[in-house]
């Protein structure tokens, strides 16, 4: 499952809130934040679930 939607919530040095909304890929100004802050998203992660391959 990957998430789609999410909020990044900080404070800047100078005690001010930064939210950042996060819809699948940051929009360039979003990035451009995230670099400026030196913050790294962690990469779409899938998890596979275990099948089995015989017949109940």
């Amino acid at each position: 499952h990957e998430i789609k939607l999410g909020t990044i919530g900080m404070t800047t040095s100078q005690g001010q809130p930064l939210t950042l909304e996060r819809i699948s890929t940051p929009s360039r100004e979003q990035a451009e934040i995230l670099a400026t802050l030196h913050i790294a998203l962690p990469r779409p992660y899938t998890r596979l679930e275990p099948v089995s391959l015989t017949r109940a």
